[in-house]
């Protein structure tokens, strides 16, 4: 039985990330805190891609930790030009992933 790395990913991503947004949300975690466990699920779901030879995939994960990284080491709202590169990270990250499924089907036809 052999797995897509997305279908870990994606598990990894709900079970860790969803529920930690959702402390956040009702407790107000640090932002340091929030910022440095959902950066590490994002580059341990990097990790899974890279390991199952999915290297755009892998980039895509670790572009959405930076843009939470950056999140957390400095205060995006008091600066537009860190509140863009959030956005251009995050934004380039959903182009990484999505160019790994077009890489995909491409492959299968």
């Amino acid at each position: 039985m052999n797995r897509d790395p997305a279908d870990y990913s994606r598990l990894l991503v709900l079970l860790v990330f969803v529920p930690l947004l959702l402390a956040d949300l009702a407790f107000g975690l640090p932002d340091g805190a929030f910022a440095g466990v959902g950066a590490l699920v994002f580059v341990v779901a990097a990790g899974i891609h890279l390991y199952g030879g999915e290297r755009q995939a892998a980039v895509g994960w670790l572009l959405f930790g930076a843009a939470l990284g950056l999140v957390g080491l400095v205060d995006v709202q008091q600066d537009t030009l860190y509140l863009f590169a959030v956005g251009v990270l995050f934004v380039a990250g959903l182009f990484a992933l999505g160019s790994q499924r077009v890489a995909d089907r491409l492959e299968d036809q």
